[in-house]
């Protein structure tokens, strides 16, 4: 089987047939144009009224953006939001952008009129979210179990709070959108950290894709007590249309967001294999965001079993966090040692957990990638290898040659689904 990647940088690679059980890729699709699903999801909300009639002229409202590491549209999206909001009388002076970055890197002004459009830069006040300056959070509440929830001092001024964002299964949360908006979107470390860190333990098939687990009930609880009380989430495919949407109540409109997404990402998934070939086109500025692609794969291998990753990331490994590259990924049990240590905080240990799961604990892996050198990779855990067919080869050799192989096109925001649990 000759196997070509989505990157022309990875070229293609050659699958022995009798290996190989399938090659797996989500094809989202929608029977209505991007604009009519925006119009059907902003006059139909889920749990709470139009927000026309959600506002009222006097009230601030402040508008949560996701980044340039999400396709949402929010150019596309923005003006039926504004239209809206017109109509309940809201001027443009009482209306404000925050991007919710979490532990990002700031956005530059050519990224922000991209995301934004550049009517809504010149018409509204917008700010770069920065997790690091505690002089710009607030305390605004506590979680029912005391944890502090430090939030952007831009949620103190408004009276409404909506999130803009989209919703994708997640390795952390289940599916990301909601209250990710939130939090991390707009929180300091000490909110973020906690969140993040609540996975520790947890299976992740036991997360990924699932609405309902520990961490999303943090989350809903801390975008909640922090003043979130509306979302306009879109499902999109990777090149950032619209295929679907949802807007209303933070929890109520993102589990009916959920289960459209299971709808467009879902792909059944015959049985795990012993070596699991992904790219992560298009969820990849950096490997911090790679590393997306890395959970539905895991999902895919078998104990003992190897992935082999191609990536891009231009942007390197983390521009925000070096320590990633500086302390590499390493047992699971040995991260949350050097966390407590000191060495680098939750949210960073979170990340490091999700390829550790699968390259250290329970397997071995391979990363291929023009934006992250083979050294660099080997120094993160990896196996070397400079091709995805020498990766192939060394794993071959490793697992015998009747080694089991899958592959999972634009794996990022794939959703595996077993006819049974045998994971």
């Amino acid at each position: 089987m000759h196997y070509t990647f989505p990157y022309a940088f990875a070229g293609s690679i050659e699958i022995p047939d009798k290996n190989l059980l399938g090659i797996f890729e989500a094809r989202p699709h929608s029977s209505q144009s991007e604009q009519d699903s925006i119009a059907w999801a902003i006059s139909h909300p889920v749990g709470a009224p139009c927000l026309r009639d959600f506002a009222r002229r006097g009230e601030h409202v402040l508008l949560l953006a996701d980044d340039n590491t999400r396709p949402t549209p929010v150019h596309r999206i923005l003006p039926s939001i504004l239209t809206e909001l017109e109509a309940a009388g809201i001027p443009d002076t009482d209306i404000r952008i925050l991007m919710s970055l979490g532990t990002h890197r700031k956005m530059t002004q050519g990224e922000l009129a991209a995301k934004l459009g550049p009517e809504a830069m010149r018409r509204f006040k917008v700010v770069n979210h920065n997790w690091e300056e505690l002089e710009n959070l607030y305390l605004a509440a506590t979680t029912s179990s005391g944890l502090p929830i430090y939030v952007n001092k831009e949620a103190r001024w408004a009276d409404h709070i909506i999130g803009l964002g989209c919703i994708f299964p997640h390795a952390v949360a289940g599916f990301s959108g909601g209250g990710k908006i939130v939090v991390p979107g707009i929180t300091g470390e000490a909110t973020c950290g906690d969140m993040h860190w609540t996975m520790y333990g947890i299976r992740p098939c036991d997360l990924y894709g699932h609405e309902e687990n520990p961490v999303r009930a943090i989350i809903d609880e801390v975008a909640l007590k922090a003043g979130l009380d509306y979302i306009v989430n879109a499902i999109t495919d990777l090149e950032g249309n619209v295929l679907d949407m949802v807007a209303g109540h933070p929890v109520a409109a993102h589990r009916a967001g959920c289960k459209l997404v299971r709808r467009h990402y879902g792909v059944q998934i015959p049985a795990q294999a012993d070596i699991v070939i992904f790219d992560s086109w298009g969820t990849d500025i950096e490997y911090w965001q790679a590393i997306k692609a890395i959970t539905p794969a895991g999902i895919c291998m078998k104990d003992g079993g190897i992935v082999i990753q191609v990536a891009s990331c231009p942007e390197g490994v983390s521009m925000s966090h070096p320590e990633v590259l500086e302390y590499g990924y390493h047992p699971v049990a040995e991260v949350e040692r050097m966390m407590k240590q000191g060495l680098f905080n939750k949210s960073v240990a979170a990340h490091m957990i999700q390829a550790s799961e699968v390259i250290a604990d329970r397997g071995k892996g391979f990363l291929i990638s023009s934006g992250v050198q083979p050294s660099d990779a080997v120094r993160l855990g990896f196996l070397h290898a400079t091709t995805a067919q020498e990766a192939l080869n060394s794993a071959m050799k490793i697992k015998g040659p009747e080694a089991t192989i899958m592959v999972l096109r634009k794996a990022g925001d794939l959703l595996p689904l077993f006819s049974s649990d045998n994971y």
